[in-house]
């Protein structure tokens, strides 16, 4: 009896002591990695999984595109997300050695036409992040040789219009075009909406950019396109200010015609006034002459 006994206090010792086997709900806190049935919750935070996904395994495009992902931006509105579901970019851990390009804020040179054949052969990649966190992102774990790229406005409906806000499809795009891959950039943005309308808005500029081999050409390009746009605003808003003087000066013509016919049409009013005043005083004389002649009578 006492062995039994024993045995039934040292079992429900280890059930108070393991929740798994209590009735009751534990009350401690996990480290954030089993699925325990305590009300807690674990102190790590979850991380995305990456892992290479079928469908990128499957299209097999020509260029070798790549990001790294910090999760920092709506997943929904994501273009790198949408670029990986649709199998063009492999997410890169942090940390992983990527021997490509690599977009980013901290790259000291643009992408010129000489990087075609690193990019052919190594790939391309991005950091996928959000601008206003930017700040928050560990240089140190990124690797790769970094880029950044000249003067373009984005075409995205966040930042539509804004110079240098690309996201992460425009900037692979845009990079792939310099670099000598124009069918391959124009292919990426045919899942996007408004993808046909990045290129298109910045075509004649993208067109310079490929023409260069070296940053200092870039550079070159980028400032005779910038002078360019600004003489040709400052030309529309000289005409601008033209055709309003113009029209100004035919309202104010309009106004003197109209005030001059008006006093014409006075002047005439007042010529019949007197006319008529005339007649009938002649008329009252001739009454007074025969009035006085039939009193002579």
């Amino acid at each position: 009896m006492s062995l039994r006994k024993s045995g039934k206090a040292k079992m429900k010792r280890f059930e108070g002591e393991n929740s798994r086997y209590s009735k009751k709900k534990g009350k401690g806190r996990g480290r954030g990695r089993g699925r325990g049935r305590g009300k807690g919750r674990g102190k790590g935070r979850g991380k995305r999984k990456i892992k290479t996904r079928e469908s990128y395994k499957k299209r097999k495009f020509p260029i070798q595109l790549a990001m790294y992902y910090f999760n920092q931006c709506d997943t929904k509105r994501c273009t790198g997300c949408k670029l990986e579901k649709h199998g063009f970019v492999r997410a890169l851990r942090l940390g992983e050695r990527f021997n490509g390009i690599l977009l980013s804020a901290w790259g000291t040179k643009t992408v010129t036409a000489s990087d075609r054949e690193l990019i052919s052969k190594n790939g391309l990649a991005v950091v996928d992040c959000s601008w206003n966190k930017i700040d928050q992102i560990p240089k140190k774990s990124l690797h790769g040789q970094h880029r950044i790229l000249p003067f373009l406005v984005a075409g995205n409906s966040t930042h539509y219009g804004q110079p240098a806000k690309l996201s992460c499809s425009e900037a692979l795009s845009a990079a792939l075009w310099i670099a000598g891959f124009p069918e391959e950039a124009t292919e990426i943005m045919q899942i996007f909406i408004w993808g046909n309308g990045f290129i298109t808005l910045n075509r004649e500029v993208l067109d310079l950019y490929k023409e260069c081999y070296t940053h200092e050409e870039v550079i070159q390009a980028q400032n005779l396109f910038l002078e360019n746009a600004r003489n040709e605003k400052r030309k529309n808003q000289s005409q601008e200010n033209d055709s309003t003087s113009s029209d100004l000066q035919s309202i104010s013509e309009s106004d003197s015609f109209s005030s001059s016919s008006t006093s014409s049409g006075s002047e005439s009013e007042n010529n019949n006034n007197n006319s008529e005043n005339n007649n009938e005083k002649e008329q009252d004389q001739e009454i007074t002459k025969e009035k006085e002649k039939e009193k002579e009578n």
